[in-house]
Formats: C-alpha cells, structure tokens, sequence
C-alpha cells in the first residue's frame, strides 16, 4: 500500500539567541576617538538570555493585541467621530446599543453601509447619520481591541471630557464585556497556516517486501487532517488530509521533539 523510502530521522533544534550589535558612540561636531569607541564596546550588553521567536511566528504576550495590518489604522479617534457617538442616545433601550457594539466590531469595513440600513430605524436617525455612527462605533471597539486595552480608566480616557457620562459609561461596560470574546475573534481572522483539527492512527505489520518474503516490521501509519486559513476560503473551510509512514525510530525522534516544543510552550505560558 505503501512505497518505502529511506529518509534519515529528522532532528529538532531550538531557536539560536539574538545578538545585539553595539552602536558606536559619537561627539557631537567630531569623530569619536579609538578610546571611546572601545569604552563603548565594553559597556555594550550582551545577547539577552531569553530566546526570541522566528521572525514568521506571530506572538501574543500577555495582554497584547494580535498584531494585524489592521492595528496600524487604529489611531486616537477624532472629535467628529465622539460626537457621531451621541446618537447611541436615542437608541431603545441599552441592550440595542449592546447589539449594535458587537455587529460594528465583526462587521468588516464594506460591511458597515447596510449595517447603518438596518439601524436606521431604531435610532430615528438619517442615513448620513446612521453612517457615520456606526463608523464611529467600529473604529471605537476595533482601537481598543488592537491596542490592547484592558482596563476601565484606559477606556474612558478615549472620551473627551464633554462627552455624555452615562453614555461613556454605558459604552465602556459593554466594551469590557465583550473584549475577550472580541480579541478571541480578531485572533482567529488572522491569515495563519494550516490548523491541525483531527488525528488518527493504526500500527501495521509489514510481513513481506519486494526483496524479501518473510519478515515481521511494524510501522505506524499517522493521518493528520488539516483546515486552510478561514480568512482564505471563505464560508468553505478546506480540509485535506495528510498520510505518513513511521518507523519506530522515527516516531521516537518526533515524540522527542514534540515533548520540547511542549515544555517551550509551558516556560512561555507560565511567564
């Protein structure tokens, strides 16, 4: 069923530490002398002792925001936009502006015209209106989602002080209620690779080959099924299916090198 192939057990190695290079030191209107540059040599530090992630690897550390080219057009709110926001006080009832909060946040820019359509009605509002509070509502929740706010004073410190109490009050909660949910969202429409979504595995005896007749090898044949990026194919998420062939030796190596990548994570997660 399967073609054999001799392949040397691959290895795992960790991630090499980055170096600094140490810039040199200079006086303003001459050049620096040979005794200050080696001064400078002297005091530079040295490599870091923690190790640092390829430069593909995308990293959350703490409470940070996923990093996403959407981030870079996150800047400060303008006035135009806090004053769009005082529309949200002619809303129903707060579980509207509830409502309202979490489609602006997942609705993606091309998306947000027949969003302020539909909540036009509900807030008595034009449609020029309408537009540029939903904008507003989007910019608002996506900036403090990318730059990693966490916390209440961070939030309300957006908010121009004329800006109506119970309303920034009222945004900031629901803000801080839905943040996880929303980080979690913004992280999984990231463009990544491949997710591993299911595994299965059956262990075989070989009891003859082409050169010889009798024998008694057995093998581990491991299916691993993986889904395409979600922000690639769309509504259709594409599951392929990958079959190998190991050998007892090679399935020790992986083992081993899994068991690393394993306790890497664990240092990091525990940090």
């Amino acid at each position: 069923m399967f073609s054999r192939s001799s392949a040397a057990a691959p290895t795992v190695t960790g991630f090499p530490q980055a170096g600094r290079r140490a810039e040199p030191c200079g006086c303003k209107n001459r050049s620096p002398s040979r005794a200050g540059l080696q001064r400078a040599a002297r005091s530079a530090p040295g490599p870091p002792a923690s190790l640092t992630a390829p430069r593909w690897r995308r990293r959350v550390t703490g409470n940070s925001a996923p990093v996403s080219a959407d981030s870079a057009k996150m800047a400060a709110l303008r006035d135009g936009e806090f004053a769009a926001l005082q529309s949200l006080l002619k809303a129903p009832s707060k579980d509207a502006v509830r409502q309202l909060c979490q489609e602006c946040f997942s609705s993606p820019p091309a998306s947000l015209g027949p969003l302020a359509q539909r909540a036009c009605p509900g807030l008595a509002a034009d449609p020029e209106e309408a537009e540029q509070l939903v904008s507003a509502l989007h910019n608002l929740t996506r900036h403090v989602v990318y730059r990693g706010l966490t916390s209440a004073e961070d939030i309300l410190a957006l908010f121009p002080e004329n800006f109506h109490q119970n309303l920034k009050n009222l945004l900031t909660k629901i803000i801080l209620e839905n943040i996880s949910a929303w980080r979690n969202e913004a992280q999984a429409s990231q463009i990544s690779l491949p997710r591993l979504v299911d595994m299965d595995w059956r262990v075989d005896i070989k009891t003859s080959s082409d050169s010889i007749s009798r024998m008694a090898v057995p093998t581990c044949l491991l299916q691993l099924k993986m889904q395409e990026d979600v922000a690639l194919c769309g509504n259709s998420p594409v599951v392929s299916a990958l079959t190998v062939e190991l050998s007892k030796e090679t399935l020790d190596t992986m083992l081993e090198g899994l068991g690393r990548i394993r306790d890497q994570l664990s240092a990091v997660a525990n940090k």
